[in-house]
């Protein structure tokens, strides 16, 4: 996913939906969607090395009101 395309869903989901926060699971290995998500924002939040497909979550948190 682009970033212009990142910016207007995370804009969808914090502005229209009134979301808190968002999660993704990118492949830990696929280090270029990690830099990505990373850039537009999101967070490592927990990482499972014993997974096989060496499972990641990442979060975007929206700023508070």
């Amino acid at each position: 996913m682009g970033p212009d395309a990142t910016r207007a869903l995370l804009a969808h989901l914090g502005g229209e939906l009134g979301r808190r926060r968002v999660t993704v699971d990118p492949v830990r290995e696929n280090v270029r969607a990690v830099r990505a998500w990373e850039k537009a924002g999101f967070r490592q939040v927990t990482s499972e090395p014993g997974e096989p497909l060496g499972e990641l979550l990442m979060e975007f948190r929206f700023p508070s009101s």
